[in-house]
């Protein structure tokens, strides 16, 4: 049984591998209860009833390639329809159906086969045609004794609890962490920001700075290259008169000596 949920998943590729002989298409299955209740779990001497809903374009042909009955046979990679020639494959009974609602349904005792993974079929004397798209359904486990039948039952649903909570720490986990990178991812932007904004303050207040420096008009500048180059005329020109006063001077004191 705990390979049942693997066995669920199988027989979806493996239809399309190996198609229904004959079949509809495929796509209903075959339902066991017990007392009223779904049950996968059989007990060798119990009574089970077993029905299935199928669909088909033509029913007529479907009701032409009856009658149909149900068939008990061990598990098939895919779940294939069982060779009726097979020592282990046992018949269960003829189908009840109802034409106008495409229902068939059988009340059946669980034959004395060795306990293990069966599968249920509904199909054709042969087996050469299903009853309508109902496929062959496995995932059932007969039994010794009810002792075996309840225990096991016990222990696949704790293990169906483990794996859906594992599964729910592993949802819970996945968020966390993406919470936690969309939370990371927001703070890298939010210093990238920062960072920009900073660097455009340091550009603000370096602009800031220069302008509050003394600046010098052009003119001003001008207009002191001229004073400094007429002082420096200025300056020549007294030098000159100077030597040449000084010169005058000298001639006149020389003239006085002489005379």
């Amino acid at each position: 049984m705990r390979s049942r949920i693997a066995l669920s998943l199988l027989v979806v590729g493996t239809s399309v591998l190996f198609p229904m002989p004959a079949s509809s298409g495929g796509g209903n299955w075959i339902e066991i209860r017990n007392d009223g209740a779904p049950s996968a779990y059989l007990v060798r001497g119990s009574e089970r009833v077993a029905y299935a809903n199928a669909y088909a374009q033509d029913p007529l042909k479907v009701r032409e390639a009856g009658p149909y009955f149900a068939w008990l046979s061990h598990e098939t990679y895919g779940w294939l329809p069982p060779r009726v020639n097979r020592p282990r494959t046992v018949r269960l009974g003829r189908l009840n159906i109802d034409w106008n609602r495409m229902r068939a349904s059988i009340r059946f005792t669980v034959p004395e086969v060795p306990p293990g993974e069966y599968m249920i079929t509904f199909c054709n004397a042969d087996c050469s045609r299903t009853f309508g798209d109902v496929d062959p359904t496995g995932g059932l486990n007969v039994f010794a004794t009810a002792v075996d039948a309840r225990l096991t039952e016990r222990l696949d649903k704790l293990d169906a609890a483990i794996a859906d909570r594992r599964y729910v720490e592993r949802r819970a986990n996945n968020r966390v962490e993406r919470r936690l990178n969309r939370d990371i991812d927001e703070i890298e932007t939010t210093t990238d920001d920062i960072d920009a904004r900073l660097s455009s303050l340091g550009t603000a207040v370096e602009g800031l700075r220069e302008a509050a420096r003394p600046q010098i008009p052009s003119w001003a500048l001008a207009v002191a290259a001229l004073l400094a180059g007429a002082a420096g005329f200025g300056i020549g020109r007294a030098r000159t008169h100077h030597f040449h006063r000084g010169a005058l001077d000298r001639e006149l004191d020389d003239l006085v000596k002489t005379h």
